[in-house]
């Protein structure tokens, strides 16, 4: 058959094939045609017919249409119909679920030939359980899924960690994408593995056991006023009780719930990380003296009443909502419950049962705004309930009563009535907002909530405020496909300083209202049936369900502020800013699903670690002074010490070589300890020997003095003091700048000599190309190393040493592995003589060679990596001095190449008290980037603020004196003036002037321009101003 190609032709000719036929043939045009075509003078013996078969003619034409037309339906792919698609929308069950297709290739690939089934390898496949939900449940006794598990687990890399299965990095490459939505959009997390401790008590009894834990040299604890009456979130760092500064525990966020008129206790919310959940459980039992009560006794009447209200009872294996929280603490009686004697102080620990998402970016509020609906109580509802309580009639939504339009009525008011359970007549949200107080709070949220969409950035919102939403179900709002939320806002924001206390007030603190939230949730089935009535695809799904069934979500929202704005070394001052959402039990995928399809993207831990990083705060890390800090640094060194032995012997790097002696296992306590005695006398003589080669009586007389010092520093612990912090950062800055300028300079501080036995945080930016790593060493540079950097720009390299225990570590390998040679031929000879009947297991018991060859092992190890609790010698093992170790180690992606842009500016105003305060609205001098502007200085006294006496020469003498103070506060001198201008009020008073000019300005002059001008400021006879520079000034005369 001859190959046909598509013709666009024939799909106009095909409908009027068998008139045009005919007309073409009968006409007269076209028999002349012929006629001349079969022309014998022409050379042509061909004749045409008389007659011409029209059935047959036809028939032989449509056979030919026919085959045109399967030809044009032919596809030209030979592949399977789903390779069509795009590779990022391929799945691997395309090829046995013909849904997983998109719709318009389901028909193409039903026509094809069905897949063979394969045949069931064995009895012992896995099957399929019967109930899923059952099985997930099962699955996660021993580590717990987040409600988002199986939404990430489709995404995610996921790993355990902490007791739960969590998302560690996305299965595609989306860290840059990631990041630009940190910057520009929207990054969201499930932090839901955070949890809840909620303490019941009185006031003055709370902050006394809790203050015990904490203190004001951290920053604000949990007294301090701006967060006591709940409209802010704190955080501070924990200790064991009354161990300040040794025995931290780790950091907590804390919320107090807002006062309300009927409250005699307070409660408080303390979000923990899980490492150390229990450790500050333990804490909180032995600080309060509480005792766990069993879940059949109550305390203070709370279980019962929640008990009561559960009066509809829904078998679990009909809602499938509810078995989702079988292994959760849900209802509140199941939470655990701790209480002291009296009952004056209750600690409920609410794990698992509330839900956190955090999002970042400067278009956080706008996902917010786009994905929830805040308006809990609708107009009519509220005018309904108060004239129904006054008439003692019930009251329903005008879309279900007798004013409804017949084409929008579902069901009568008799059938609403029928189906509601008479004890549940009344929705939580109508019982809640019936008093007066909750109204005036629920209409202050709403106001507030709308003030709150003139702001484009959450970082031009109070830090940490907190306020409540009450939104509908997201589900029935959200969109048929994903969207990105914008802002519009281009004015500036308007001026916030602080929230009210009734915007805070949320019904999330009622125990009973999270349990009724969680368990009327409407299935996705029902609403998925709802939604099909719609006519019109996307429209509005809320009439057609009853507004008893359409449930209120109460939220609670926190503002996070990002990196400090008046960080002038960070690119982005609102970097890592955004919103913490807590969501009620139950709830996490609706309000997930809601932001995602708003446009926010989603992360791990992997991200959330960058995040953080990139914002430079290290308080949400473990801490090495810190219990967990220390179980965790031990199994960091085993994991990395396993993958270092993993590793062939000419692929592991020889440390030896580098003088690193613990590459895995930053080793704090021996820092420290050679750190006091580092300027001991026998510290001093150990060095000395060991330099000249005296290893042995070095290393004794070492070891008695590092056992003093270990003695002496028992513990480690982290400097967090913020004042002494601020004071070192400041003597960092004040000697960073006077080496530049190369001027000596003292230091005063307020350190005791137990402060300086401790560790400090730094923050390392590299100079150069290079990153450093997760415990690189951290050392003090050489004057070679100062030299050589001035002089080059060139990074330090450490020197090579010699292996003094290579020959060892060859012979120990070759014994090894002889050894191993001879355990595996006489165990196969014993299995030979075992079969042959010579001997039995019993007769000759193998002997135990594999102790010998696991310390041999252990040995070879030991060459290789020293263990570090025999290291007793660290910080002069390299060339250079260590002190410290490098944990986290972030790449800052920054741009290098040639562009021409505005860069930031930064104005410095240098303001002295040695010189004359201005006398009108300008500064002494101004400082931009390395050049300095005085402004004009006339004669004047500091301390009178007059002008001196003595004529001009003794007001000349005094201008230069006040222009040495300002310019030697900015960093510059005399010597380095470029641009002076001197004003006269008369000019014969040039000479004098310049001669008092020289005894300031001695050599290599600037420039000069001298003018004589009618009048000066206070009747000065000369004003001077003039333009410095700073740092290293070279002169150079060019002829």
């Amino acid at each position: 058959m001859p190959r046909f190609y598509k013709c666009h032709c024939l799909v106009d000719c095909y409908y009027t094939v068998c008139g045009s036929i005919w007309k073409t043939l009968s006409s007269e045009k076209m028999t002349d045609n012929l006629s001349a075509t079969l022309d014998p003078s022409l050379g042509r013996e061909e004749k045409l017919p008389s007659n011409v078969n029209i059935q047959e003619f036809f028939k032989d034409r449509v056979e030919e249409i026919v085959m045109l037309t399967e030809a044009l339906k032919e596809s030209p792919f030979r592949g399977q119909v789903f390779q069509r698609l795009p590779k990022h929308m391929r799945r691997r069950q395309m090829s046995h679920h013909i849904k997983r297709l998109p719709r318009r290739l389901r028909n193409t690939l039903a026509k094809e030939e069905p897949p063979t089934v394969p045949k069931r390898p064995s009895r012992k496949y896995r099957r399929r359980p019967s109930n899923l939900l059952s099985e997930y449940n099962r699955r996660q006794r021993n580590n717990i899924w987040l409600e988002t598990h199986i939404w990430h687990a489709k995404r995610f890399h996921m790993t355990k960690k902490w007791g739960y299965v969590l998302a560690d990095k996305c299965s595609s490459k989306s860290f840059r994408a990631c990041y630009r939505a940190t910057t520009k959009h929207c990054f969201l997390t499930d932090m839901s593995y955070y949890n809840c401790i909620e303490l019941t008590g009185s006031e003055n009894r709370l902050l006394e056991g809790l203050q015990q834990c904490v203190s004001s040299d951290c920053g604000l604890t949990f007294a301090a006023k701006m967060y006591i009456n709940g409209s802010r979130e704190g955080s501070v760092t924990l200790f064991h009780p009354n161990s300040y500064p040794f025995g931290v525990i780790g950091q907590v966020s804390f919320l107090w719930k807002p006062i309300e008129e009927k409250d005699k206790n307070r409660t408080i919310w303390i979000f923990t990380h899980t490492m150390y959940h229990n450790e500050i459980i333990d804490v909180f039992q032995s600080l309060f003296n509480l005792e766990e009560i069993k879940k059949t006794e109550s305390v203070n009447g709370i279980e019962e009443k929640i008990k009561n209200l559960r009066t509809e009872k829904i078998p679990a294996g009909k809602n499938k909502e509810i078995m989702k929280l079988e292994s959760r603490n849900v209802p509140f009686y199941e939470t655990p419950k701790y209480a002291n004697n009296d009952g004056s102080v209750v600690m409920h620990l609410l794990k698992d049962t509330i839900n956190r998402f955090r999002l970042s970016g400067p278009l956080s509020l706008a996902v917010i705004s786009s994905a929830f609906q805040c308006n809990a109580l609708d107009v009519y509802t509220r005018k309904e309930n108060e004239s129904s309580a006054k008439a003692g009639k019930r009251s329903y939504p005008q879309s279900f009563g007798e004013n409804a339009e017949p084409a929008k009525r579902i069901k009568s008011e008799t059938d609403v009535v029928e189906n509601i359970p008479q004890e549940n007549n009344s929705v939580w949200w109508r019982r809640f907002y019936d008093n007066e107080f909750c109204k005036k709070c629920l209409e202050s949220q709403e106001t507030f909530y709308k003030e709150l969409m003139k702001f484009s950035s959450p970082s031009d919102l109070p830090p940490k405020i907190v306020f409540s939403l009450v939104v509908r179900d997201p589900r029935l709002t959200i969109p048929t496909k994903r969207t990105k939320s914008t802002s519009d806002i281009q004015a500036a924001p308007p001026l916030c300083t602080a929230v009210d206390s009734t915007v805070c007030n949320s019904p999330l603190w009622r125990p009973e209202i999270r349990d009724v939230v969680s368990r009327k949730k409407l299935t996705t089935s029902q609403i998925n049936e709802a939604r099909s009535r719609l006519i019109v695809p996307g429209s509005d799904v809320c009439k057609f369900l009853e507004d008893n069934k359409q449930e209120r979500i109460p939220l609670i929202v926190i503002q996070r502020p990002g990196i400090d704005a008046t960080d002038s070394s960070s690119d982005n001052s609102d970097l890592g800013s955004g919103f913490d959402i807590i969501v009620p039990a139950g709830w996490a995928m609706p309000v997930w699903l809601s932001l995602v399809y708003r446009g926010a993207r989603t992360g791990g831990l992997q991200e959330s670690e960058s995040l953080l990083l990139e914002c430079k705060d290290l308080s949400q890390f473990v801490q090495p002074d810190s219990d967990r800090g220390e179980k965790e640094k031990w199994e960091k060194f085993n994991s990395l010490k396993d993958t270092y032995f993993k590793l062939p012997t000419n692929k592991r790097t020889n440390f030896a070589v580098t003088g690193f002696v613990s590459p895995f296992f930053p080793l704090w306590e021996l820092l420290l300890a050679e750190w006091c005695v580092y300027e001991d006398d026998r510290a001093v003589e150990s060095r000395k020997l060991r330099q000249q080669g005296n290893q042995t009586e070095a290393n004794k007389l070492y070891s008695e003095v590092i056992a003093l010092a270990r003695a002496k520093v028992p513990k480690i612990y982290v400097l967090r003091d913020k004042k002494k912090l601020i004071e070192l950062s400041d003597m960092f800055n004040k000697l960073f700048k006077h080496l530049k300028t190369g001027r000596d300079c003292e230091f005063r501080h307020s350190f005791r000599e137990e402060d300086l036995d401790c560790l400090v945080p730094v923050s390392i930016e590299s100079f150069d190309r290079g990153t450093p790593t997760d415990l690189a060493l951290l050392c003090l540079p050489t004057a070679e190393d100062i030299f050589q950097f001035k002089k080059e720009k060139c990074s330090p390299v450490e020197e090579k040493f010699q292996d003094s225990k290579s020959y060892e570590k060859k012979q120990v390998r070759i014994d090894y592995g002889a050894d191993l040679k001879a355990e595996k031929r006489r165990r196969k000879a014993q299995r030979r003589r075992m079969r042959e009947g010579q001997e039995d297991s019993t007769s000759h018991p193998a002997t135990n060679s594999s102790d010998i060859i696991a310390k041999k092992k252990k040995a070879l190890e030991e060459l290789w990596l020293c263990a570090p609790e025999k290291i007793e010698h660290f910080i002069d093992n390299c060339s250079r001095t260590v002190i410290g170790y490098i944990v986290h180690e972030h790449s800052l992606g920054k741009h290098v190449g040639k562009h021409f842009k505005m860069s930031k500016v930064v104005r410095n105003i240098i303001q002295t008290s040695l010189a004359p305060r201005p006398q009108a609205p300008y500064n002494q001098a101004v400082k931009v980037n390395d050049i300095v502007y005085l402004s004009g200085v006339i004669g004047m006294d500091k301390t009178t603020n007059k002008l001196v006496s003595g004529g001009v020469e003794e007001e000349a003498r005094q201008v230069f004196i006040n222009m040495g103070h300002i310019l030697q506060c900015a960093g510059s001198g005399m010597d380095k003036i470029i641009k002076t201008t001197i004003m006269l009020n008369d000019i014969n008073d040039f000479s004098t002037v310049n001669e008092i000019y020289k005894e300031f300005v001695t050599k290599d002059y600037p420039a000069r321009s001298t003018y004589q001008v009618g009048k000066l400021p206070m009747g000065a006879r000369i004003e001077v101003e003039a333009i410095a520079v700073c740092g290293n000034v070279e002169t150079k005369y060019c002829n």
